[in-house]
């Protein structure tokens, strides 16, 4: 699953890693998806007030929270 994330990420960002968006999961709402290519990771980042930026790997996240980041990313993707 995180290939085909990481895969969309780099096709909507247009060679861009990082696409600002509200995605909707079980524990938080994350405003923006990273895909690092150096470490091969997901991250979701949740941005609280100026200076605080919380990182979550995606690794992390259960298997509905996945599916829901990349039913995210395909409903924008595929439309």
């Amino acid at each position: 699953m995180k290939k085909k994330v990481a895969d969309m990420i780099l096709i909507m960002g247009i060679g861009m890693t990082e696409l600002i968006m509200d995605i909707d999961t079980s524990i938080a709402v994350f405003n923006s998806i990273e895909y690092s290519k150096v470490d091969k990771k997901v991250w979701l980042h949740m941005f609280a007030g100026v200076d605080l930026d919380l990182s979550y790997d995606f690794d992390d996240l259960d298997d509905i929270d996945q599916m829901a980041v990349y039913v995210a990313l395909a409903s924008i993707l595929y439309n």
